[in-house]
């Protein structure tokens, strides 16, 4: 990638903001693939890491490679508002036809964040998802499905690399026991070029039909991407 510039241009912004898509298109990505593509020196490469880092623009994973960070959230207000309007209907919309608590989740570093909730109607026990509730991106549901949509890596579970191979991820008992969830990740254009990372789920106190949830989950993901992609 060029780091060529006009003299409107600052050349530290400029190969900045070239490694925030880059980061964006491929992350999780270590620091060579990173100076690599952006063609510069490695010691370059980690000083605009950890200046975008300061920001929370970027987030080290434990293994060193990086991912677009919580920091960019307020900047994408007008994102998250076309997010949250399609979303929040599909949220309801498979609460509703599953019966059960249903939720779309973002990554936000190392953390899974819970986006948008919809509460279930069936059965005397009833989970609560509540918005803006976290945990590790590695447990649960629904990190393990946006993990799933990643590029593969050494370190990956045997849970995520599962979740790869079926396009969707189930888990029980792992952030709340009793709970039962299924999730799938959101593979949309829209998404991927904000550099947002989602997932569409239902959580249940009572074990879910696995055949018919995914099948609702995928319907329900597949009208969502749509209306992302499309508005």
């Amino acid at each position: 990638m060029s780091t060529a510039t006009t003299p409107e241009r600052v050349q530290t912004l400029d190969r900045g903001l070239q490694a925030l898509s880059v980061i964006a298109a491929r992350g999780p990505i270590g620091m060579a693939a990173l100076a690599l593509a952006l063609g510069v020196d490695r010691r370059i490469c980690y000083r605009l890491v950890a200046t975008l880092e300061a920001h929370a623009f970027v987030t080290r994973l434990a293994d060193g490679t990086a991912i677009l960070g919580p920091g960019l959230l307020p900047l994408m207000q007008g994102v998250h508002a076309r997010l949250r309007l399609h979303g929040q209907e599909a949220v309801d919309a498979l609460a509703r036809d599953t019966g059960q608590t249903a939720f779309l989740s973002v990554a936000a570093g190392e953390d899974c964040l819970a986006l948008l909730t919809s509460p279930g109607k069936s059965g005397l026990l009833e989970i609560t998802y509540r918005v803006g509730a976290r945990h590790p991106i590695g447990r649960g549901a629904a990190g393990i499905a946006i993990l799933s949509a990643r590029s593969p890596q050494p370190g990956d579970s045997a849970q995520v690399v599962q979740a790869r191979r079926d396009g969707w991820s189930a888990t029980s008992g792992e952030l709340q026991p009793g709970a039962h969830g299924i999730a799938v990740p959101l593979r949309a254009g829209f998404l991927s070029r904000a550099g947002i990372e989602a997932c569409l789920g239902v959580v249940s106190a009572q074990p879910l039909d696995l055949s018919g949830t995914v099948a609702a989950l995928d319907a329900a993901a597949t009208c969502l991407v749509a209306q992302l992609d499309g508005a």
